[in-house]
């Protein structure tokens, strides 16, 4: 769950009071913004809110909410960004908002280990905050869930190495005679038996196959787990007005 922009009672009373005839300044532009996002129109609410941070660029409030207005278009990275320049000029409650939401920008992005510590550190600063405790343990879920994922990913890559490097004896083992090797007798001939030859690799030995079906098992779990952790993941509202 990520926190919305700071929205006041009585915004849209400011909101629809026209501006003209003077530059507009950053508490307009916020406004102007916050209006845009309440529509769903983020890339206009986006627009206004970097307007607000070229006037002003140590205003928490238009990053953090520049950071939301990316995170709604799938931004990621760039909401990472904007949360972290929020949570570095905000106070210790606007701070654990910020950090809040890096977490979840981080998680989107697949960053768990970090997320894991934006969300941390936003508990120190609000230690009741439940939202933040569940997200952090999903985080740590997720991550869980990568690192096995990976060491999987590690052994297969190593059991196809191994099998590839058994094929490629196998040949060696099975090149014809040197010429110097006198051919056999009529006699010999006729008792010998043809070498049985092994099977090039065209199937799976059980164990092989069992592995990779337990993968694929285990990446529909994953999928699934990972659709509950983004549907988790809904707005919240600051109260206070600026």
């Amino acid at each position: 769950m990520y926190r919305l922009l700071s929205i006041g009672i009585g915004l849209f009373g400011c909101l629809l009071l026209p501006v003209s005839g003077q530059a507009q300044s950053p508490h307009v532009l916020l406004r102007e913004g916050d209006k845009a996002y309440l529509y769903s129109n983020y890339a206009e609410s986006e627009a206004a809110y970097r307007e607000a941070l070229k006037k002003d660029p140590v205003n928490e409030k238009a990053a953090y909410n520049l950071g939301n207005a990316q995170y709604r278009q799938g931004n990621y990275q760039g909401a990472e960004k904007a949360f972290q320049s929020a949570a570095q000029a905000a106070d210790n409650s606007d701070r654990a908002d910020a950090l809040h939401n890096l977490g979840n920008a981080l998680v989107q992005q697949e960053k768990y280990q970090e997320a894991i510590q934006a969300y941390q550190k936003s508990l120190r600063l609000r230690p009741g905050d439940a939202g933040s405790k569940r997200n952090l343990q999903l985080a740590k879920e997720k991550l869980r869930e990568q690192q096995q994922q990976q060491q999987q990913s590690q052994s297969s890559q190593n059991q196809k190495q191994q099998q590839q490097e058994q094929q490629k004896g196998g040949q060696q083992q099975n090149q014809p005679p040197s010429s110097t090797t006198p051919p056999p007798s009529s006699s010999d001939q006729g008792n010998s038996q043809e070498p049985q030859k092994e099977e090039g690799g065209s199937r799976l030995p059980a164990s092989r196959q069992q592995f990779l079906e337990s993968i694929g098992r285990e990446d529909q779990r994953n999928k699934r787990k990972y659709q509950e952790f983004n549907t988790s993941i809904k707005p919240r509202t600051r109260t206070k007005d600026w």
